[in-house]
């Protein structure tokens, strides 16, 4: 049961992190008044004209819920593939935003690298406890 609800809790924070990052997009690169959101050549206007900065802001935003949210699924479960279990949907995410409109090639490369390193650095920080396995 610990193993499923502290991975279940590394995905809520994942999922916490990806639209705080699609709002502070929103906030650096707000969308022009009128823009129909259905209408895709004039949403591929927009996304083309964004600047490279709001998209390294959204390569960061993988990389923070993907690292928050392992950590706490490893912290949580006390279980070495909790992360796994993060990077898939982190690895989704970076995947469906890709599909949504053109991406520059280091984007593209940057959204997909920075969940797979920040599962990796949660990884790298303290996590496991060993007060378990202490012998008395």
């Amino acid at each position: 049961m610990r193993k499923l609800l502290g991975t279940l809790a590394g995905l809520v924070v994942l999922f916490l992190f990806v639209p705080l990052t699609e709002a502070a997009i929103l906030l650096l690169y707000p969308s022009p008044p009128g823009l129909d959101r259905y209408d895709p050549v004039a949403f591929a206007a927009w996304a083309e004209a964004i600047p490279d900065p709001v998209l390294a802001v959204r390569a960061l935003g993988g990389l923070a819920g993907a690292l928050a949210g392992g950590w706490i699924a490893l912290k949580a479960s006390n279980w070495h593939a909790a992360h796994y279990w993060v990077l898939a949907p982190a690895l989704g995410l970076a995947g469906w935003e890709l599909a949504q409109f053109a991406h520059p090639l280091w984007a593209q490369v940057a959204m997909l690298v920075a969940p797979l390193l920040g599962v990796r650095l949660a990884l790298g920080l303290p996590w496991r406890d060993y007060r378990r396995f202490r012998i008395a």
